[in-house]
């Protein structure tokens, strides 16, 4: 019986040339935009989650109330991190960041001077809390010494070439601040679905040597703080405990501070704050994507209905001819819907084909780096077979329960 389904599928294929082409064009079309958009939209939602503890991470932010305004910033108190890890056993550990936001420092190596952008200083704990893989170098200790900096591959190809750059030394110039750097470790790529991004980083003591004693200041609003909870750790358990915090720490401060978690992996969809690290995203974008990657979908299946509709005459004499010989109902609609996922299968073949030659033009439309992973990629592999059952179903279920 699937054979003789399949024999007649192929047949009407080739017998209505003009038909079938313009039939698999239209799913192939609107199923290639489907995809691109969903690739889009599964990147977004990807942001900070490659980190082992994506759902322990915690950013804390400031909500300062001043006369006549509410400012809602990302900075807070230089102590707050390492002394929210003394005060509460709850908290595993805490990270900061910083940078100048003024200059950026010149860095130099033999005759090679050049400007970085991502010049970060970070606590030597950022490796205990986030997953950046360290390719050379001990991950615990690489950035304990005050004169260690940390950098990324390109990094170590820009500066150093061919060679070993573990042991070399780096001149910094910024400020007062020591002038030769060690290098203690290499990384990987920092992902480019992170929130921020660095190619090196140096001990957070130094800072104190760029702006003076600023560490241990609590009126400096000038770090980025993350914390490390527990698994599952109720977010507002803590933060009913930050206002005591900020009275036993801050007894001075004129300001009304109220501090909040905001979790790691929704910072790049969620968050709008003044002073971000680096622009966010909304996830605004991803429900109008979404819906419009729908639609699209929608359309390309009605079209195909419109088709199969106008061709409905055409197929009648065959429809009662097997009726004739004793054809029950459900044969004809597995029969039409059959040929329909035959065509849909054929429509995704053609529209991964199409998604595969414009991906290079898509993501510099878009900003990003896209790859189409089928090797292992049970997602995609997934969504993929998800979106042709899909069109498959839509598409083929006018003709096959109602013609």
């Amino acid at each position: 019986m699937f054979r003789n389904y399949l024999t007649v599928a192929v047949r009407n294929l080739l017998r209505h040339k003009s038909y079938s082409l313009i039939n698999i064009a239209g799913l192939a079309i609107g199923m290639a935009c489907c995809i691109l958009i969903l690739l889009f939209v599964q990147d977004e939602l990807s942001y900070d989650r490659y980190h082992e503890n994506a759902e322990q991470i915690h950013r804390l932010v400031s909500e300062i109330q001043v006369p006549g305004k509410i400012i809602n910033a990302t900075p807070t108190p230089a102590p707050m991190g390492p002394t929210l890890v003394n005060d509460y056993p709850e908290v595993i550990g805490a990270v900061r960041f910083c940078r100048d936001p003024r200059q950026s420092p010149l860095i130099r190596y033999g005759d090679k001077h050049f400007y970085e952008d991502r010049f970060f200083f970070a606590d030597s704990t950022v490796f205990d809390v986030f997953t950046f893989p360290m390719t050379k170098g001990n991950p615990q200790t690489a950035l304990k010494e005050p004169h260690s900096i940390v950098i990324t591959e390109e990094m170590a190809r820009k500066y150093f070439g061919d060679e070993d750059p573990m042991g070399k030394v780096l001149g910094v110039e910024l400020g007062k601040m020591p002038t030769d750097f060690t290098v203690t470790g290499i990384l990987r790529p920092i992902p480019y679905n992170s929130h921020f991004r660095f190619d090196c980083l140096v001990p957070i003591v130094n800072v104190d040597a760029l702006w003076g004693n600023t560490l241990n200041n609590w009126g400096n609003f000038s770090v980025y703080t993350y914390l490390l909870l527990p698994i599952d750790y109720p977010l507002d358990e803590l933060e009913k405990q930050l206002p005591s915090f900020v009275n036993r720490h801050m007894p001075d401060e004129q300001m009304n501070m109220v501090f909040h978690l905001q979790p790691l992996p929704g910072i790049h969809l969620h968050s709008h704050l003044e002073y971000e690290i680096e622009p966010n995203s909304d996830v605004a974008y991803i429900y109008v994507f979404s819906a419009i990657a729908l639609f699209i979908l929608l359309i390309a299946c009605i079209n195909f209905m419109n088709l199969a509709t106008a061709r409905s005459s055409r197929r009648a004499k065959e429809v009662g001819i097997r009726k004739a010989v004793g054809a029950h109902r459900f044969q004809l609609i597995r029969q039409f819907l059959g040929e329909s996922v035959f065509l849909s299968l054929i429509a995704l073949v053609l529209a991964v084909a199409l998604v595969e030659l414009f991906l290079p033009a898509f993501n510099v439309l878009a900003g990003k780096k896209f790859v189409m992973d089928y090797n292992g990629n049970f997602p995609v592999l997934l969504g993929l077979l998800g979106i042709g059952l899909f069109v498959a179903f839509v598409s083929g279920s006018y003709p096959a329960f109602f013609l």
